[in-house]
């Protein structure tokens, strides 16, 4: 077992509902972390890197995209789906216009991602992210619970230690 120190296991899940509830006891995982969809805020670097090798025009405002409530809800599988749509988009118009390629490179503009807004849901629906939501206040809950009971039970085993010997007649004991 010694040489089995600093080992790390690191497991993920998009479907916390069907964990295996003795998983969660204590002492099996050390940290349990709840990583929720992203803000506005970082739905905008998410997109800023997934935009770095798509050849987008001046028109398209990545700020105004992740602050679309038809955004709201997008996991970066999402986004990258968003920007895939919208380059799909540019093809389409293109090829409909005639485009050869000796035009010069075609250029995503704001135009073909308010129309991939329209065509990409988030893929976990608002009922979904309820569920998930109580499950994280549950879970934190359960584990304060625990984490409050494990102490408990280390003091009354400390105090217990303290007290032995206590109310033992030397003589008998």
């Amino acid at each position: 077992l010694e040489s089995r120190n600093q080992v790390f296991v690191i497991a993920a899940t998009n479907r916390p509902d069907i964990i295996d509830p003795a998983i969660l006891r204590p002492g099996r995982l050390d940290k349990l972390l709840y990583v929720a969809l992203p803000s506005p805020s970082e739905r905008l670097s998410i997109l800023r890197a997934l935009c770095r090798k798509t050849p987008t025009d001046d028109s398209v405002d990545l700020t105004q995209i992740s602050h679309d409530e038809r955004a709201d809800g997008f996991s970066g599988a999402d986004l990258s789906a968003l920007v895939r749509e919208a380059s799909l988009n540019s093809l389409r118009t293109a090829f409909k216009a005639g485009y050869k390629g000796s035009e010069g490179p075609l250029k995503v503009v704001m135009r073909d991602f308010d129309s991939a807004l329209s065509s990409v849901l988030p893929s976990v629906s608002r009922k979904d992210r309820r569920l998930y939501d109580a499950m994280k206040t549950k879970l934190r809950g359960a584990r304060a619970r625990l984490q409050t009971a494990e102490e408990d039970s280390g003091k009354k085993l400390s105090a217990q230690d303290e007290g032995e010997g206590e109310g033992e007649d030397e003589s008998t004991g």
